[in-house]
């Protein structure tokens, strides 16, 4: 047995949940009052549910709705494990989220909430992404686990850890307009071992055919659909009624509403891997794992791209996105569409030149070098990891880095007024954000301050206020933002800060810069020398 011991969460009191867990209160009572009316739920049923522990690995488009309906189902206690943070672009389908939650831990942000759902549960949440290092800790806490991840490496993590635990778990996934679940490691009444996630696919698709739904898109009802049945297994699981959905997996399909159920079998060397993987752990690394199944493809990174274009090598950019998508694109790159690629191989260039293929993410570039005959033995053609979208962001950083944001004296305000008017003609523009920072004339000790005399490391400072960019634009949709500060002498009634900021929607350019102004405040490191008007001087640091 493995043991490692809990630097990551305290063990369970269990003699106090369970004794909590004897009896309903008269608020639960009322609460659960649909639940308790029902034959094959009623107070047993409740009670179980009380008792039970659930871990739901994963807080997003999945992980929402379960949270929400086995909480509201009163399972006595939920952890929730997620590293991300909520973005504006999860919304539209991770409903236990709103914009007041951007920026702040999906695990803690769905415990503040649920808390109001249900105030007689306890909830757990885990900020750390579940590792090798502490999945025996975390899933050992718990009766059953509940898989709401979208990736591979985590998926076979998780089975690998709950087969070595014995320890059941649902699984789902869903991509575009189809989703699918499971019961995986269930143990049936006669003390029949079911298949687990390795019976059902002993090895991970290539990446470039894998699911991914930040490149190809889902329905925002999907993951509600699929969460939901997910919820409804576990309650089945904990309460003893009806019939598992284990040695099956159940598919589902938007568009026709058509539902498939096919069985699959315990493979008895798939659980012998399982098993090995997890009390192996320190030696056995997922990613890799989930990255090998294939034929290498050559890689070459956004700045490595970068460097070879600006030396003036030889080389050829292939984009290999369909027209709909062409918004931003690499410069003098070749355009053919990954559906018409086999008809223009003769394209390709076949001289000494480096050849770059590259979509909006990384996925369909691979796909595209996997049709070229040969393409395992062409040295000269590279994939560019994670496209564009690496390219645009790795870009970003250059800019900011060798942004100035300082402004010497007072920020005139037709300077400000160019800007805003340089900006304000877009028409994906929604709402403009304007902060400024003016000297006023403040008493100190009975002296008037008749100005203020700005100094800064630059290069830290800049690195700063490159930081704060960085961060507002993660975290919002912002179509652009200017930041400009004042370094030597501004006088009382002048302006020494302005910030401008464009989003398509008026709470997220408010609330984007409610955040940057903060952390200018906190973050820059910028002095301030009072200068008062008998000429004596306050240093104050901002």
């Amino acid at each position: 047995m493995i043991t490692i011991r809990s630097q990551f969460c305290p063990p369970l009191l269990e003699a106090d949940f369970l004794k909590a867990a004897m009896n309903l209160n008269k608020e639960e009572i009322q609460y659960y009052h649909r639940h308790l009316i029902l034959p094959h739920i009623g107070k047993t049923g409740q009670q179980a549910l009380k008792k039970a522990k659930v871990l739901v690995i994963g807080a997003g488009g999945l992980g929402c709705p379960i949270l929400m309906y086995l909480s509201g189902a009163g399972v006595g206690r939920i952890g929730i494990v997620d590293p991300d943070k909520v973005a504006v672009s999860n919304l539209h389908r991770q409903v236990l989220y709103g914009f007041s939650q951007v920026g702040e831990f999906k695990a803690e942000a769905a415990v503040n909430r649920l808390k109001d759902l249900n105030p007689n549960i306890v909830l757990k949440a885990y900020t750390q992404r579940l590792s090798p290092e502490n999945a025996v800790d975390l899933i050992s806490q718990y009766d059953v686990i509940v898989d709401a991840t979208d990736n591979f490496p985590t998926r076979y993590l998780i089975n690998d850890f709950c087969v070595y635990l014995d320890k059941p778990f649902v699984s789902g996934s869903i991509d575009r307009f189809q989703g699918q679940l499971s019961v995986l490691n269930f143990t049936d009444n006669q003390g029949n071992k079911c298949p687990t996630y390795r019976c059902l696919f002993p090895n991970p698709p290539a990446s470039e055919t894998a699911p991914d739904c930040s490149q190809n898109g889902v329905i925002g009802v999907l993951p509600g659909i699929i969460g939901n049945l997910q919820a409804n297994e576990v309650i089945k699981m904990i309460c003893g009624v009806g019939e598992v959905l284990s040695g099956k997996v159940l598919m589902f399909d938007a568009l026709s509403n058509q539902t498939m159920l096919f069985s699959i079998q315990r493979n008895e060397q798939a659980v012998q891997q399982a098993l090995q993987n997890a009390t192996d752990f320190e030696s056995f690394d997922y990613e890799s794992f989930c990255s090998s199944s294939q034929q290498k493809i050559n890689e070459i990174s956004a700045v490595d791209l970068h460097k070879k274009l600006q030396n003036n090598e030889k080389i050829q950019l292939i984009d290999v996105r369909s027209i709909p998508e062409f918004q931003e694109e690499l410069p003098n790159a070749v355009r053919i569409p990954l559906n018409i690629l086999q008809a223009n191989i003769h394209n390709i260039s076949k001289n000494d030149s480096q050849v770059v293929f590259y979509c909006d993410h990384g996925i369909n570039s691979v796909r595209a070098i996997r049709m070229l005959p040969n393409h395992h033995k062409l040295k000269n053609v590279f994939n560019l990891t994670g496209g564009l979208a690496a390219w645009l962001k790795e870009e970003k950083s250059r800019t900011m880095n060798a942004r100035n944001y300082f402004i010497q004296g007072a920020i005139d305000p037709v300077f400000i007024g160019e800007q805003i008017a340089k900006h304000s003609s877009k028409h994906d523009i929604g709402a403009h954000s304007i902060f400024l920072g003016q000297v006023r004339a403040d008493e100190k000790v009975g002296k008037q301050v008749a100005g203020i005399e700005y100094s800064a490391y630059e290069d830290m400072a800049n690195q700063a206020f490159s930081k704060i960019r960085e961060e507002a634009f993660e975290q919002w949709p912002l179509n652009c933002l200017h930041i400009y500060h004042s370094t030597g002498l501004v006088k009382t009634g002048e302006l020494s800060l302005f910030v401008f900021c464009s989003s398509g929607h008026r709470k997220e350019s408010i609330k984007a810069m409610e955040q940057i102004v903060e952390g200018i405040k906190h973050k820059v490191p910028i002095w301030k020398k009072e200068i008062m008007e008998d000429k004596s001087v306050h240093w104050v640091q901002q």
